[in-house]
Parts: C-alpha cells; sequence; structure tokens
C-alpha cells in the first residue's frame, strides 16, 4: 500500500511540477512581451526626437529608419504579424518620420528641401500619408511665394507703374494658386485706386489754388491801393520785433514791388503775361 501511495504522490508531484514550470515560462514569456513592448515604445520616441534634431541630414535619418524597422520586425516576429500588416507598418513609420521632416524643413525656411524629400519618399509612403504630405508642401510654397509678393508690393505700394508690373507678374505666374494670385491681385487695384484718387484729390486742389490765385492777382492788379507808407512802417516795426513773421513780410514786400511794377506797364499783353506768371506761382 505504501508503495502505491509513493508511486501516485510522485505522479501527483510530476503533474505539478510541470504544471509549475509552466507557468513560470508562461509568466517569463509574459514579462519579456510587456519588456519587448516598452523597448519598441522607447525606441520611437528616442529615434522620434533624433530625426526632429537631425532633419537636414539625411544618413542620419535613414539610419534612425533602419534601427526602427529592425524594431518593427522584432514586434512582428514576437506577435506573429502578416507580411502585409508589417509592410504597412513599416510605410506608417517612414511616413511620420516624413513628415517629421517636412515639417522642420518648412518651419526652418528650406522648403526645396522639403520638396526634395517629399519626391524622394512619396512612393514608400501609404497613398494617403504621401497626399497629405504633398498638400503639406504645397501650402508651405503658396506661403513662400505670397510672402514673396507681400514684400514686393511694399516696394512698390507708391508706384503706379511699380504696382501695374506687379500685376502683370501675377498674371504670368504659373505656380501661384487662385486663391493667392486673387488676393494679390485685390490688393494691388485697392491701392492703385487710393493713387488714382489722391492724383485727383492733388489736381483738383492745384486747380482750386491756381484760381483762387488768380483773382487775388487780378484784384490787386485792379486796385488802387497797395501797401502805403503807413503800412510799411508797421511792417518794418513788426519785421524788428517779431522774428517768426518775417517770411511774411519779406512776401508781402515782394509782391508790392511786382505790383508798382505792374502797374507802370502801359502794355496790356505784358500785363497779361506777369498776371498769368502770378497765377501760374511766380510772385516776381
Amino acid at each position: 500500500g505504501n508503495d502505491d501511495q509513493r508511486l501516485m504522490f510522485g505522479a501527483r508531484a510530476k503533474v505539478a511540477g510541470l504544471g509549475f514550470r509552466e507557468g513560470v515560462l508562461r509568466h517569463l514569456a509574459a514579462q519579456g512581451e510587456v519588456a519587448g513592448k516598452q523597448q519598441w515604445e522607447a525606441t520611437k520616441v528616442i529615434e522620434g526626437k533624433f530625426i526632429n534634431e537631425y532633419w537636414a541630414e539625411p544618413n542620419l535619418v535613414e539610419g534612425s529608419l533602419v534601427r526602427l524597422e529592425d524594431g518593427l520586425k522584432k514586434r512582428a516576429a514576437a506577435e506573429g504579424w502578416d507580411p502585409d500588416y508589417l509592410k504597412a507598418m513599416k510605410q506608417e513609420i517612414r511616413g511620420k518620420a516624413m513628415d517629421n521632416v517636412i515639417d522642420q524643413a518648412v518651419a526652418n525656411g528650406n522648403l526645396t528641401y522639403a520638396k526634395k524629400v517629399f519626391d524622394e519618399n512619396k512612393e514608400s509612403v501609404d497613398p494617403k500619408t504621401a497626399e497629405g504630405l504633398a498638400k503639406k508642401v504645397i501650402a508651405a510654397e503658396q506661403r513662400q511665394i505670397n510672402n514673396t509678393y507681400n514684400a514686393a508690393f511694399i516696394q512698390v505700394r507708391d508706384s503706379e507703374q511699380g504696382l501695374k508690373a506687379l500685376e502683370s507678374a501675377l498674371a504670368k505666374d504659373q505656380k501661384i494658386d487662385d486663391a493667392t494670385r486673387n488676393q494679390q491681385q485685390l490688393k494691388i487695384a485697392q491701392r492703385l485706386d487710393i493713387i488714382n484718387n489722391k492724383r485727383q484729390a492733388d489736381a483738383l486742389r492745384a486747380e482750386m489754388r491756381m484760381e483762387r490765385q488768380a483773382r487775388q492777382f487780378e484784384s490787386l492788379a485792379t486796385s488802387p491801393y497797395g501797401l502805403t507808407d503807413n503800412d510799411r512802417a508797421e511792417m518794418g516795426n513788426m519785421y524788428l520785433t517779431n522774428p517768426a513773421m518775417r517770411p511774411r513780410i519779406d512776401q508781402a514786400l515782394q509782391a508790392d514791388k511786382a505790383l508798382y511794377a505792374f502797374r507802370q506797364m502801359d502794355d496790356p499783353a505784358k500785363q497779361e503775361a506777369q498776371l498769368n506768371k502770378w497765377i501760374s506761382g511766380a510772385v516776381a
């Protein structure tokens, strides 16, 4: 009986031992799986920061992608990924990396490099990612074009000829999109209207000024009075005591002298010529 009991106990102990070992192995495997996932997540963070810092160094970026793809292969082996799924994940990883590089290139004003990176990698990422990257590059290009035209506009904003030349360049530009072109053309048209309105206002003011001068000089020419001796005496005292009035006093005396000479003219044609000189702005 004791022998049978020992045999039964031994059999149960072996079963228990096997179960324990299997449990330990499962635990270790689970621990290894957790560690593998944690390592993969850490790899993505580290390599993402590396690409962000060395975006302008294509060899370093490519080296980072190699390390990421090695990590992907380990995850694929551990989790039994389908080959198509592994391929899709590789495209996703590369797409995110290129998105990072393009963002940094655009932020640093290197649109040429951003376009180069896109052209070299658009076939290596999934179509949706490629479409998103293309939109990003195009938007950056339009911003750069818009900024260039903004700078040119500031340079010629007071020149009608310059604005029209800029308007002509806009019409011929094949790279600019319709929205940006329309925005710039509207701005130029509004500025040309302002310049034209100012020119018309200046012309109207000049015409009114000439008419006013004509009436003033015609009135002087037909008036029997000029400056009297008392007027000249008062002006002399004011000239000595109030320096601020000296320019106006000089003008009045010069005009009186010109009026006296005008009255001495006996030729109507000469008088008319002198009146025209006054109207045009000449005092003497």
